[in-house]
C-alpha cells in the first residue's frame, strides 16, 4: 500500500512539474524573455523548445534503450542499428517529459524522435513523436567529427611512426657501438700472450 501511495506521489509530482515548467515557459515567451535558452523550433515542430546541446549516446547506453523502450526496439527491428543516437533536453508540455531520444539513419535520410509520456499515471509508455529527415545541422556536426577523428587518427599514427623511428635509431647507434668494441678489441684478441 505504501509504495502505491509513494508512486502515485511521484507521478503528481512529476505531472505538477511538468505544469509549472510549461507554464512558466509559456509566461516567458508571451513577455520575450526567456529562463533557458530555446533553439531548435521549427515549423514541423513547433511545440518542441530544445534545451542545450544533444548528448550523444554510446552504442551500449543506446542498447540499454532498446532493450527497455518498445517503440525504439520496433524500428530497430525494422531498419536495424541507427547511424546515430542522442538524447536532446526539450522544454514541452505536460504530459510529455523533458528529454527526447533521437536517432538518425543516413541510408533513409530519416530521423526518429521518441518521447515518453505520463499516460494514465504510466510513465513507462514512449511513442514515436516525430519522423523527417536529417537535419542539415546534424550531418555538418558528423562530418566535423569525422573529419577531427581523421586527423586525430593521422598524428596517433605519425607519433607511433616517430617512437618506432627513435627506437629504430637507438637500436642502430647501439649496434654500431658494440661493432666498435669488437673492431677494437679484434687486434688485441689476434695476439698471443
Amino acid at each position: 500500500m505504501k509504495r502505491q501511495i509513494h508512486a502515485a506521489s511521484a507521478v503528481t509530482l512529476v505531472v505538477v512539474l511538468g505544469l509549472w515548467t510549461g507554464a512558466v515557459a509559456q509566461d516567458a515567451e508571451s513577455s520575450g524573455e526567456s529562463p533557458w535558452e530555446c533553439r531548435g523550433r521549427t515549423e514541423a515542430r513547433p511545440y518542441v523548445c530544445e534545451i542545450g546541446a544533444p548528448r550523444v549516446l554510446s552504442r551500449s547506453a543506446f542498447e540499454r534503450h532498446v532493450q527497455r523502450d518498445s517503440a525504439v526496439r520496433a524500428t530497430v527491428a525494422r531498419l536495424g542499428m541507427p547511424d546515430g543516437a542522442e538524447m536532446q533536453q526539450v522544454l514541452v508540455d505536460a504530459p510529455w517529459l523533458g528529454w527526447e531520444l533521437r536517432t538518425y539513419y543516413r541510408k533513409y535520410d530519416k530521423m526518429f524522435v521518441y518521447g515518453r509520456a505520463f499516460i494514465l499515471g504510466n510513465p513507462e509508455i514512449s511513442l514515436l513523436r516525430h519522423q523527417g529527415p536529417i537535419p542539415a545541422e546534424w550531418l555538418e556536426r558528423q562530418e566535423e567529427d569525422s573529419a577531427t577523428s581523421a586527423v586525430e587518427r593521422a598524428e596517433r599514427s605519425a607519433a607511433r611512426a616517430e617512437a618506432f623511428a627513435d627506437r629504430i635509431e637507438g637500436l642502430a647507434q647501439r649496434a654500431e657501438e658494440a661493432s666498435d668494441e669488437l673492431a677494437a678489441d679484434f687486434p688485441r684478441r689476434l695476439s698471443k700472450n
